[in-house]
């Protein structure tokens, strides 16, 4: 849908290879990426003191 992606919306030069490529492709999920580390940040706080650690 569009809502949880990176500052990159379209697409590479024919020919791009490499890092910029990777590059490219990591500013195209930077949003998705950052949003999972967060949730684990929210998980972690809101489990820090529970009895069982093995499901984090």
């Amino acid at each position: 849908m569009g809502y949880v992606t990176g500052p990159r919306k379209h697409a590479c030069k024919p020919g791009c290879r490499g890092w910029v490529h990777f590059g490219h492709a990591l500013k195209v999920s930077l949003w998705h990426e950052l949003a999972i580390v967060a949730s684990f940040g929210v998980i972690l706080l809101l489990t820090w003191d529970a009895d069982n650690k093995i499901g984090l």
